[in-house]
């Protein structure tokens, strides 16, 4: 089982503690790169801070990232969350209009449910 909160590097054997918010932000980039493995090429979602998330998916991709992201955020933080909310959040004020504001949400909400 992986640790939740240790990575390890490949060029040393010592553990490299993460903050929450790399944590949010591996979590995404790999819920990102599992829904890439569906998508076209040229539909691929980009993980730099300030690509769009969610215009860029229909409907069954971006359950499939909200789904992604739970998973992961549960296997590198230990805390589960649902994101199932987030279905019909739309537009530039939507939590997932990039990478970053995605990062945000997330740690707005993992720390509003550890309150």
């Amino acid at each position: 089982m992986r640790s939740p909160k240790l990575y390890y590097s490949t060029s040393d054997i010592t553990a490299i503690p993460m903050t929450t918010p790399d944590l949010i932000r591996r979590a995404v980039q790999t819920a990102i790169a599992e829904v890439n493995e569906f998508l076209h090429p040229e539909q691929a979602l980009d993980t730099s801070s300030t690509s769009p998330l969610g215009s860029r998916l229909d409907s069954l991709g971006m359950v499939n990232l909200l789904l992604a992201t739970e998973s992961e955020l549960a296997i590198l933080t230990g805390r589960s969350v649902s994101l199932t909310d987030l279905l019909e959040a739309t537009g530039q004020d939507s939590p997932l209009a990039t990478l970053e504001t995605f990062v945000a949400f997330l740690e707005a909400r993992l720390a509003q449910d550890g309150a």
